[in-house]
């Protein structure tokens, strides 16, 4: 695995992370 797909794919689990938080919040509220 070359660095590039690393920081791909730390960029997609971190936007998972944060529309998943989100959509968590809304539920809440």
């Amino acid at each position: 695995m070359t660095i590039a797909n690393l920081k791909s794919l730390i960029r997609e689990k971190l936007l998972y992370v944060n529309l998943s938080l989100k959509n968590k919040k809304k539920e809440t509220i």
